[in-house]
């Protein structure tokens, strides 16, 4: 894990003796490569219950870091490969 913070001091956050800031939960959740509502929540991710469950959650991840400009390039090849060949 590397989310520039140091080990003592996550830590002191995984014990309660901190209080994490927005941004570095932001930092620890992108670095566990969780979404942050999980890291707060508490719940880990469950297994997905199928090979399509498994794929959508690891599309889901890649996706989490594009920019705006990735994300439209890639809505267009997505929408392209779903076509309808009638």
């Amino acid at each position: 894990m590397n989310a520039s913070l140091h080990k003592n001091y996550v830590g002191a956050i995984e014990r309660g003796q901190y209080n994490v800031s927005l941004r570095n939960a932001c930092r620890l959740a992108d670095a566990l490569d969780v979404p942050l509502a999980e890291l707060v929540v508490g719940q880990l991710p469950s297994k997905p219950a199928t090979e399509t469950d498994a794929l959508r959650a690891t599309i889901t991840n890649l996706l989490r870091r594009q920019s705006a400009a990735k994300l439209r390039t890639i809505l267009n090849v997505v929408r392209e490969l779903t076509k309808s060949r009638s």
